[in-house]
């Protein structure tokens, strides 16, 4: 019955079908067309077998090469395998994709010494045939065998299989541990998948009573997530001040990172594009690199940073406190402040110098740095002045590569009276000038504000009569019985007017000549008595009147340098 000419007319006017007109069915033509068509006899073109010659006349016309050569001889071989194994097509061929687990396979024909054995794994024929599981397949594969997903985003996991019989069991496996077990046909398995499930290989396997080893498919996930990030250093990196420092920054994420940089806080340090990794090195560091060094990346899915602390140790920075002593100030205490990086100081014993760097005594204070001076009279107070040097020590090596380092402080003594200098000599001068130099050396804590001369030689004298100049000098002083060098003033150089210098002068005259008179006297009186006694029976006149009258002389000279005199 041809009705391909109706069904065209109904097309062009837009009906779909012959027996039905709008909404209602036309019963009565589709049951007249059922009925006809089951009354026509059906044309078959019957399947005819393939005998020897067929076979015979194919393997020849084969052998001239109608496709390629591999292509040829596959025909032949399948051919004649199938001529003497009986086989049927199904039983030697693929309709779709290939199935080792039902279809025929290289290792099913063993050739053995007088014949040829051929393993049928499944037939048509074979009233009593099993059907084993076929055609395994993981849904939502991509060409590479991998299975995309996101980090924290459910994800379902399908195995579905061509039942066989009996039925089969299908496990899901991950990373060869069995993580789910159901069967038959379909297997589904959920999972919210984090980072740690990136790359992770998922099996599907399936499996009858009959199959001697399991179906199996795998595949990888491709899980998206966001970065993490790991430093090649712990959270906190501790550095010597004029070392290296390293830092490194590696990121952990799917898909890769776009950016990535180091900060320190809002200075960028150094950045790069579509790596996974970068380091910031430093070289020669300083104690003003210590901050914190953060490290950021960027990817589609999200960003992240992590950051470490950067301390650098430096050797302490000293700094003194203290103050003089003065009639205002009692403090007798010198503090030895340290700051570097360690905390952790260790102070040593302090040092006492001259102002010229001469050692006077070494002296012991707290180990937090403090040091008290011991207590002195007050005439002996001066000798405290000078440099207080303290040694201290965090364990950390300066630029130089020493390892102690020193503050020094100069604590004055402003109190106390002048203390004349041992080294002060009599000098006496008997050349006659018209002023005489008199130089006392006097060491003072504070400045001289008055100075009197009051007698020279048991003499007095005005003060309006003496000139005083004072200037600095070197001497050679004890400090806390240690001989160093002190800067002292030169009282002076007195100066005394003409008169005064006279009347000294006159009076160191007198005081000579008396003495010398007095002895000249004694030694004429002895010559005289043995004169007398030689003369007596010699008598002269004129020799004893000259030797009396020079006697008188003599006695009235003495009588004028009596002392009496020269007091008048």
């Amino acid at each position: 019955m041809y009705i391909c000419g109706i069904r065209y007319k109904y097309l062009e006017f837009g009906k779909l079908s012959i027996f039905s007109d709008g909404s209602d069915k036309l019963y009565r033509l589709d049951a007249l067309y059922r009925g006809k068509k089951k009354n026509e006899k059906k044309s078959t073109n019957p399947r005819l077998p393939i005998t020897f010659t067929i076979l015979q006349d194919i393997c020849q016309f084969l052998r001239k090469g109608y496709y390629t050569p591999y292509i040829d001889i596959l025909l032949e071989a399948a051919g004649v395998t199938a001529y003497f194994g009986f086989l049927r097509c199904g039983e030697f061929t693929v309709l779709h994709s290939f199935d080792s687990e039902c279809n025929m396979c290289i290792e099913d024909i063993r050739f053995l010494k007088d014949k040829v054995t051929f393993h049928l794994k499944a037939s048509k024929t074979d009233p009593f045939r099993e059907v084993l599981p076929s055609k395994l397949k993981i849904l939502n594969v991509t060409d590479d065998y991998t299975v995309d997903g996101k980090e924290k985003c459910p994800l379902n996991l399908v195995c579905s299989v061509e039942g066989g019989k009996p039925p089969e069991v299908l496990t899901w496996r991950k990373d060869g541990r069995i993580i789910m077990q159901e069967g038959p046909s379909k297997l589904v398995y959920s999972v919210i998948p984090d980072k740690t499930d990136h790359q992770s290989v998922y099996t599907c396997e399936a499996q009858n009573t009959d199959t001697e080893k399991p179906l199996t498919k795998s595949i990888h996930l491709n899980i998206k997530y966001k970065l993490s990030v790991e430093i090649n250093v712990s959270s906190t990196l501790t550095v010597d001040e004029g070392e290296f420092a390293h830092i490194c920054c590696i990121s952990v994420s799917n898909p890769k990172t776009t950016s990535i940089s180091w900060h320190k806080e809002d200075t960028e340090l150094v950045s790069t594009f579509n790596n996974s990794s970068l380091c910031y090195k430093m070289s020669n560091v300083s104690r003003h690199d210590t901050g914190n060094y953060v490290c950021s990346y960027q990817n589609e899915v999200g960003d992240s940073s992590s950051e470490i602390l950067l301390i650098i140790s430096y050797p302490p920075v000293i700094n003194m406190r203290y103050i003089n002593l003065t009639e205002y100030s009692s403090n007798r205490d010198i503090r030895c402040l340290a700051q570097g990086e360690a905390c952790s100081y260790h102070y040593f014993k302090w040092e006492h110098k001259s102002l010229f760097n001469e050692h006077i005594r070494y002296l012991r204070g707290t180990d937090d740095g403090f040091l008290r001076l011991p207590e002195l009279n007050v005439s002996n107070i001066y000798q405290d002045t000078g440099f207080y040097i303290c040694n201290v020590s965090n364990g950390i090596h300066d630029y130089g590569g020493n390892l102690f380092q020193l503050g020094r402080a100069y604590y004055l003594v402003s109190i106390g009276p002048p203390v004349f200098a041992a080294d002060n000599r009599q000098i006496k001068d008997n050349s006659k000038k018209s002023e005489v130099e008199i130089k006392v050396k006097v060491y003072s804590p504070s400045e001289i504000i008055c100075h009197k001369i009051t007698e020279v030689v048991g003499l007095s004298v005005r003060q309006q009569d003496v000139e005083v100049r004072m200037e600095h000098s070197l001497i050679k002083e004890s400090f806390h019985d240690a001989i160093v060098t002190v800067n002292v003033k030169n009282s002076s150089e007195l100066s005394l007017e003409v008169t005064i210098i006279t009347i000294i002068a006159f009076l160191i005259i007198i005081v000579v000549l008396v003495t010398g008179m007095g002895i000249y006297v004694r030694y004429l009186k002895q010559m005289y008595r043995k004169r007398i006694k030689a003369a007596t029976n010699i008598p002269s006149p004129e020799l004893i009147g000259d030797e009396s009258s020079h006697y008188a002389d003599i006695i009235e000279d003495d009588n004028i340098l009596t002392p009496s005199q020269v007091t008048k």
